[in-house]
């Protein structure tokens, strides 16, 4: 964690260092929307709720056709009373989950003279966690701990519309590839009895974004 968070200040060091243009080319601002593919429950934790308003901060420097970009996001939220489909009687109680991650990436314009259609690829570290109660059919109340954590791969296309003055709209539509590492622990609360695993969390999924961004001048 401490080397990724250190390649990527020193990524976006290097690249202020070397523009050499206008600020006009920075962009700064927060990722306004995630709208995420509620797909899969993976001992009883969600792999991200279905949509996150302002779930981050987002940085774009471009020149040219290639550019530049940096973002960070958290996100936190309770649920209760969800069927987890799939693994039996299973129904969560209550649970809290929480999701982190940063990275950096790289965006190229795919018009030659019009910077309104792109491509992006961005590379983050990422930590989910979760913990809660559930009840599971035979076996009463559980708490439980989920941790994964690892790196997310994220392809996708772009669009970049301008509104009032140097405001800018831009929705993402893309799909994130994850690997990571799983840590899981359920203790039934009747007994005390504990239950360990560790494993490979793998995840594949599509996610539509919306970055909104002031470009300086």
């Amino acid at each position: 964690m401490k080397k990724f968070v250190l390649a990527t200040v020193l990524s976006f060091s290097f690249v202020l260092s070397n523009a050499q243009d206008s600020l006009r080319h920075f962009e700064f601002g927060a990722t306004f929307l995630t709208a995420n593919n509620y797909n899969r429950p993976f001992f009883f934790q969600n792999n991200n709720v279905p949509i996150d308003f302002m779930k981050g901060l987002f940085f774009r420097y471009t020149k040219n056709r290639f550019g530049f970009r940096s973002q960070i996001n958290y996100s936190k939220h309770y649920s209760s009373g969800y069927n987890q489909n799939g693994i039996g009687d299973v129904i969560t109680v209550s649970n809290v989950n929480k999701n982190f991650d940063i990275g950096i990436g790289g965006q190229y314009s795919l018009l030659k003279k019009k910077n309104w259609l792109y491509t992006f690829v961005d590379l983050s570290y990422r930590n989910q966690f979760s913990k809660g109660f559930n009840y599971l059919s035979g076996a009463g109340i559980n708490a439980y701990t989920n941790s994964s954590t690892g790196l997310n791969t994220s392809v996708g296309l772009g669009f970049k519309i301008k509104t009032l003055n140097n405001l800018y709209l831009s929705p993402e539509l893309g799909y994130n590839i994850f690997y990571g590492n799983l840590k899981h622990s359920n203790t039934i609360v009747s007994t005390g009895e504990t239950f360990n695993y560790n494993g490979i969390d793998k995840n594949f999924s599509p996610f539509l974004k919306l970055h909104f961004t002031y470009k300086f001048k």
